[in-house]
């Protein structure tokens, strides 16, 4: 779990890890981690702390914070890795296709993209878009 914590934590930006920061200690479960404990804390130690304050509960506090900022993909992420090699594989292949794009990793440019052949997209495949976008 830690590790898979670790990982969640590098795909942030400076700014998006500031934020989780932020929103951690707000959560809706008890016991709370103490906000002089996250400043300044390196993504190490914000791991660290998430796994002592909640051994059975980290990921699933690491999801709601995630949804906050928003970074769904890594909510979406973290379901993926236990769905199989099929769902790790195309979750990858996604964030290679964000790092590259940068700043036109977009709902409305993968939609594009993936409609490109003419073939449409299926109905529910375009309104999960269509939500992402607009989170």
């Amino acid at each position: 779990m830690g590790e898979q914590l670790l990982h969640i934590l590098d795909d942030l930006s400076v700014k998006e890890f500031e934020k989780f920061k932020f929103y951690l200690p707000h959560g809706g479960t008890a016991p709370h981690i103490r906000r002089g404990k996250l400043d300044g804390a390196s993504r190490i130690q914000v791991a660290e702390l998430l796994m002592q304050t909640y051994p059975q509960e980290a990921l699933d506090i690491t999801n709601q914070v995630l949804r906050k900022i928003p970074r769904l993909d890594l909510v979406q992420g973290g379901q993926l890795q236990t769905g199989g090699e099929t769902g790790n594989c195309a979750f990858s292949m996604l964030l290679e296709w964000r790092k590259r794009a940068k700043q036109d990793a977009t709902a409305i440019h993968l939609c594009t993209i993936l409609s490109q052949d003419g073939v449409p997209l299926q109905p529910e495949a375009l309104d999960c878009l269509r939500d992402t976008g607009s989170a």
